[in-house]
């Protein structure tokens, strides 16, 4: 993980697609307040550089905002989840956060992201647990996100699990630096979704309040500002500072970036590839029609080159089709760039295929998925699948000599 804390308008296409399946990391515990991970693999038919200081580094840093934050839950039982021999109990949990600009992508709406503790201090063997099971200690990931510029009506997200965007509960009367604001929210379940054999409904009451503040120690590397140093594997560094994205994918807006590990172990702003198209490929290495993809992917480039189309390659590989959300281990990332690397970028995914490709396609998810975007960024196409690189290259050019 690579958190830096320091001082398409086209025809539908026939294709073949990898379907996903359940991940098998979703949240340690779900009270029904966070949110739960998706079905998040498919295998379906549808399977400029410049010269700079040596030490200057790649960004500047920006002071971060830290969250704390103590939430109570209630839960309450209906008549016949008491005859079952359930009633009211609660439990309490400390939160405490620091912000991350590194994954905007999975929270759109968000406009601060925080990753941090949260520690169930009352409650947990005699409430919590018995319904939830899990442990009095684990990682949260929380957003808040506002339009305007006062902070008033801001939503609150609240989620679990690494690299999967934290689903909205409610929203904030206001919110400022340094003032306490209060947190609330309700949801009602049967019993038996959360495994439990018994008839019955529970509510879930939270309330709470939290306070967001600058942090005076900990500093972040300002990814929303251009890059500053070339990078090791020689990749372009065009980013030109003017775009701007809604972090959602669709045609003909703006690419929302991401900055992803490569083969030389830094991270690649996706705008530094601007001037190029770009086909970007949701990939994993144990989908059969990703690694087709791949493998017919040298011919392809060869043609663009020869039609003059500056063209680039640029995969993101997840940690396999049981977990797509998930970075892939240095080992799987090697193998495949060994076998299938074409000189082209191969990031690591950190939920960005799934953030990207998910919300543009829904149930029609599949892998690969990919998109084809124009040298000034912005998204030409989106699909699914692979049978040929033929109708990729028919849109390249189409769009390049048109």
């Amino acid at each position: 993980m690579h958190r830096l804390i320091l001082l398409l308008a086209a025809a539908p296409l026939l294709l073949s697609a990898c379907p996903t399946s359940k991940d098998d990391t979703g949240p340690e515990t779900n009270e029904g307040d966070t949110a739960t991970d998706t079905d998040t693999d498919t295998d379906t038919d549808t399977d400029t550089d410049t010269d700079t200081d040596v030490d200057q580094e790649p960004w500047e840093q920006v002071e971060a905002k830290v969250i704390e934050a103590q939430v109570s839950w209630t839960l309450g039982f209906d008549a016949d989840a008491q005859a079952e021999g359930y009633s009211e109990c609660s439990y309490s949990r400390s939160y405490a956060g620091t912000q991350f600009l590194d994954q905007p992508y999975l929270c759109p709406e968000c406009t601060l992201l925080f990753e941090g503790t949260a520690e169930m201090y009352e409650g947990f063997s005699d409430c919590a647990e018995p319904i939830f099971g899990g442990t009095q200690e684990r990682t949260e990931y929380w957003g808040l996100g506002w339009s305007g510029s006062d902070g008033e009506g801001a939503s609150f997200h609240r989620g679990a699990t690494e690299n999967y965007g934290p689903g909205e509960l409610t929203t904030v009367d206001a919110l400022s630096l340094d003032s306490a604001f209060d947190l609330s929210w309700e949801s009602e379940y049967a019993l038996a979704d959360f495994g439990i054999d018994a008839e019955g409904v529970m509510t879930i009451s939270a309330t709470g309040t939290a306070t967001v503040s600058v942090s005076d120690e900990i500093e972040l590397d300002d990814l929303r500002q251009p890059r500053a140093t070339d990078y090791a594997c020689g990749w372009p560094r065009a980013n030109p500072g003017t775009l701007s994205t809604d972090n959602v994918l669709d045609l003909d807006a703006t690419l929302p970036t991401a900055w992803l590990e490569d083969e030389c172990g830094e991270l690649v702003d996706l705008w530094d590839l601007y001037g190029h198209y770009l086909v970007i490929d949701s990939t994993q290495d144990d989908c059969g029609f990703c690694l087709v993809m791949a493998e017919e992917a040298p011919p392809f480039l060869a043609e663009m080159e020869a039609q003059g189309a500056p063209v680039l390659f640029v995969s993101v590989l997840g940690d396999g089709l049981s977990n797509v959300i998930g970075e892939p281990s240095d080992d799987t990332y090697q193998a495949y760039l060994a076998s299938y690397g074409t000189g082209d970028p191969l990031l690591k995914d950190r939920g960005y295929g799934y953030a990207m490709f998910g919300s543009y396609l829904g149930d029609d998810l599949g892998y690969p998925a990919w998109a084809i975007v124009r040298p000034d960024m912005s998204v030409l196409a989106v699909e699914t699948g692979f049978s040929s690189w033929d109708e990729m290259s028919e849109l390249i050019l189409a769009d390049w000599e048109g």
